[in-house]
């Protein structure tokens, strides 16, 4: 659209002079939903926004441009949407595009409609209200700004339910939902200058009307008793509004069966089935090879849902699908209702509403016709009809019009669902998935001698756990020999069954649910299943899932588990009860189950490799675990008590030397992932003193700081070994000598270096007294030589080690430990030398072990 005198496709004189006076009340794009929601994924306000360059602004007002500039206006037309705004909006908005650029080429005005719809949605919502800067905002060219929020202020606004219908009411009318249509041109508000929505609301009226009158004189065939004449009637008015409730019940109850049957079967998710069975006398010679899935040659069928005692007033459901190309399923049947469905020939019901043709075949005057907007359908024919008078002017073509398949009334009452049976010790379990809407299960048990077993109620959230090879999931088609409940053949006007619960697609899984049967003796055994469900005559139940499972002997539970150190090293344990099982020793990898627990006894962790069969345990070094007995009988098993020990790392490298009296210096290394170390002083046998104690050490002050400990002076043996990690545990005793040390009683040697007496004028040699020190007691054998050394250099370097220098005098550890204290004189050294310094060392025998009490060192000076 170009100049100034077009537009009137929304009232008339749209120029800027007469300031709009016919916006849209609805965009009237079919699947205008399908637009909305491309737009919004691309994140735009409105769809002007695509059309628009950057820096560019939008005319609306007499057809779409876009303005680049002063004097620079483009028409956007299904070329400029292909090229510049296709360029500019990329792969992601590739479809919206091309969906414009269609809808352009079959309604010049049909975007300038949405786009104005949408801008004045934005300034009704606006909170600044419909203000010449609000259209301006929006991208509008500021010479259409004023006149465009003019008009928006004049145009009734739309709440949400009127949105919805405006959106929707072309969809509803191109598909022929005529009853949908009029509620949503119910809830709009008057068309006032939108001529192209005037029409349509026509159209709708005129529809509405024809079919009602159509109704009226079908109900009156009906009562007269004339079915046939009732049945074409009906079929009329649902061609004209195949989702007219009355219509189509109409032809439910007064058609003519032919042409196949529509079967609806209930599947275990809940949902229907329906398929089209044709029969061969509904086929014309031929006609099976080219007839497809649905047996019909070349129909299109549309399949509706009716619901007992669903109101009148409330627009028949489609479900998605034909029957003609494959089974079609109904994912939202209405749980515990009855439901019927009829397939009518898709035919007879054109996008864009009944047809002129079929207007007239209906008894609709040209000027409906003509209102509707309807185009000629497309017709389907098989056969010859079944009355002639039943099918006037205008319905019959070369061979006929296909009627109408209905199927059965069904009740939707789906199967419990994953029925789950399982044998423990003298008992079965089941448990299942009760469908959403039932109001309970019956659950039947028969046992060897074909007599019920009698069980416990109905436990909620229970879920039967049993090893595998004791449980199996049941599903699939039930045993034979019991029929559904099933409703009456005819639809009537009262309601069969209970209020439903909210329709929709009821995956089995309403709810987990089981029982628990007890104190059976083996043997085979069948569980039966039904869901129950309320309608208006009691309830009624599900034909029911059985299935079978054997109850199979147990083992004896062990009741006692116990451990305590082996003399020697490692632990003892010892149980109670299993007789006649094998009992296992085991660690699970998690927690440990509950004493009792049934189990699969190829599904236990393996047993302990470091106990044996009579409870001898040598865990390694480091361990710290949680053992269980388990008590196993063939393909069974039982989980016992449990108990946790514990070998603490050994300790390596232990090691003690006497540093002053009555004290010592430990060192070791520090065990792998130990966090604490325990040193263990007790008197060694034979000792005279001190008492056992234990000295925790931390990691990190050993390392800074080592290990002193006061031991006393007798002969202590020290133990040292890594902390246990948990005071629950049973720690298991260490082999041998290992992480132990004998320290020997304190045992010192002192010396001394005194300066010789005078005699007359002259001093006397330097004499060496060495004393044998054991505040202990007895210093024991071995004890090493006491050497005096003098240093080398002319005595003047003091010796760190006995071969540093010349040894002056010695004396033995036998004669220490025979006097206790030895005197003697020092030669000088070299004769006639001046004052040189000495120092003694210990050598030989228990060097290592015997303290050097060494004087001050500016004392050792031989003068």
């Amino acid at each position: 659209m170009t100049g100034t005198g077009t537009g009137t496709g929304f009232g008339h004189a749209l120029g800027l002079s007469r300031a709009l006076t016919g916006l849209p009340v609805a965009p009237l794009v079919e699947r205008y939903g399908e637009l909305a929601t491309a737009q919004h994924e691309l994140g735009l306000g409105h769809l002007g926004e695509l059309l628009v360059p950057p820096g560019g602004r939008l005319r609306v007002l007499d057809g779409v441009f876009v303005v680049e500039g002063p004097g620079r206006r483009r028409h956007v037309g299904a070329a400029v949407l292909r090229g510049p705004v296709a360029a500019r909006g990329g792969p992601a908005a590739a479809g919206l595009v091309e969906r414009l650029a269609e809808i352009q080429e079959r309604d010049p005005a049909a975007l300038r409609r949405i786009l104005l719809y949408q801008l004045v949605q934005l300034l009704h919502d606006d909170p600044r209200g419909n203000r010449p800067e609000t259209a301006a905002a929006l991208g509008i060219d500021p010479a259409e700004a004023a006149a465009l929020a003019q008009a928006a202020a004049g145009r009734a606004r739309l709440d949400a339910s009127g949105r919805a219908a405006a959106e929707g009411l072309e969809d509803a009318w191109a598909q022929g939902r005529i009853r949908a249509a009029a509620l949503c041109a119910a809830a709009l508000p008057p068309a006032g200058g939108d001529r192209l929505l005037t029409d349509r609301l026509i159209g709708i009226a005129a529809r509405v009307r024809d079919t009602d009158a159509l109704l009226e004189e079908a109900r009156a065939r009906e009562d007269a008793g004339d079915r046939e004449g009732a049945a074409a009637r009906y079929g009329r008015a649902a061609r004209l509004a195949w989702d007219c409730p009355r219509a189509v019940r109409g032809l439910v109850r007064t058609r003519t069966p032919s042409h196949g049957r529509l079967t609806a079967a209930l599947a275990p998710t809940g949902a229907v089935e329906l398929r089209h069975l044709p029969t061969a006398e509904d086929e014309p010679p031929g006609a099976s090879e080219a007839a497809g899935v649905g047996g019909l040659s070349g129909a299109s069928w549309r399949v509706v849902r009716l619901t007992r005692g669903e109101p009148l007033t409330v627009p028949l459901t489609e479900v998605p699908g034909d029957p003609a190309d494959g089974p079609v399923t109904d994912p939202h049947a209405p749980l515990t209702r009855e439901v019927r469905y009829v397939a009518l020939p898709r035919g007879t019901a054109t996008a864009g509403g009944a047809a002129a043709g079929s207007a007239a075949a209906a008894g609709v005057g040209p000027d409906a016709a003509r209102a509707s907007g309807s185009r000629t359908p497309a017709r389907v024919r098989v056969g010859a009809p079944a009355d002639e008078a039943a099918w006037e002017a205008g319905e019959v073509g070369e061979v006929g019009e296909v009627g109408p398949l209905v199927s059965a009334v069904l009740l939707v009452a789906p199967e419990v669902g994953e029925l789950v049976l399982a044998d423990g010790r003298a008992r079965i379990e089941a448990s299942w998935l009760r469908p959403a809407g039932a109001v309970g299960v019956e659950v039947t048990v028969t046992g060897p001698d074909g007599r019920t077993v009698p069980h416990g109620p109905v436990i909620p959230g229970f879920t039967a756990a049993a090893p595998a090879t004791a449980a199996r999931a049941a599903s699939g088609n039930p045993r034979p020999g019991r029929t559904a409940a099933t409703a009456p053949a005819a639809h009537g006007s009262g309601d069969a069954g209970a209020d439903p619960v909210a329709p929709g697609a009821y995956p089995v899984g309403g709810g987990s649910e089981g029982v628990r049967v007890g104190g059976l003796a083996a043997g085979p055994y069948a569980v039966r299943v039904r869901a129950r469900y309320a309608g208006a005559r009691g309830d009624v139940s599900s034909v029911g899932v059985e299935r079978d499972v054997t109850v199979h002997a147990w083992p004896e539970a062990v009741v006692g588990l116990g451990a305590r150190a082996r003399d020697g090293g490692g632990l003892r344990l010892h149980w109670t009860g299993g007789a006649g099982a094998d009992v296992r020793i085991v660690q699970w990898p998690g927690a440990a189950p509950a004493e009792g627990t049934e189990l699969a006894a190829d599904a236990l962790p393996p047993a302990l490799p470091w106990v044996d069969a009579s409870g001898a345990a040598d865990p390694p070094p480091g361990t710290l675990a949680t053992v269980s007995a388990v008590a196993v009988l063939g393909e069974r098993a039982l989980a016992g008590p449990s108990t946790a020990v514990e070998a603490p790392q050994p300790v390596v490298g232990l090691a003690a030397h006497r540093t002053t009296a009555g004290r010592a210096r430990i060192t070791f290394d520090w065990p792998e992932d130990a966090g604490r170390v325990v040193v263990a002083t007790a008197p060694a046998a034979g000792g005279r003193s001190g008492e056992p104690s234990e000295h925790p050490v931390v990691r990190a002050v050993f390392l800074r700081e080592g290990l002193e400990l006061p031991v006393g002076p007798g002969a202590v043996r020290i133990t040292a070994y890594a902390a246990p990690r948990s005071s629950l545990a049973t720690v298991a005793a260490p082999f041998g000598d290992a992480g132990q040390v004998l320290l020997p009683a304190d045992v010192a040697i002192a010396y001394q270096v005194l300066p010789g007496q005078r005699r007359m004028l002259r001093r006397g040699p330097s004499v060496l007294r060495v004393t044998l020190l054991a505040p202990g007691g007895d210093p024991g054998a071995g004890l090493p030589d006491f050497v005096l050394v003098a240093g080398a250099a002319g005595g003047t370097a003091r010796p760190h080690r006995a071969a540093e220098g010349t040894e002056l005098c010695r004396v033995t550890g036998s004669e220490l430990a025979a006097a206790g204290t030895v005197e003697r004189e020092i030669a000088p050294h070299p004769p006639a030398a001046g004052p040189y310094a000495v120092r003694g060392f210990l050598l030989g025998g228990r060097a290592a072990s015997v303290r050097l009490d060494e004087p001050s060192l500016t004392s050792l000076v031989v003068r």
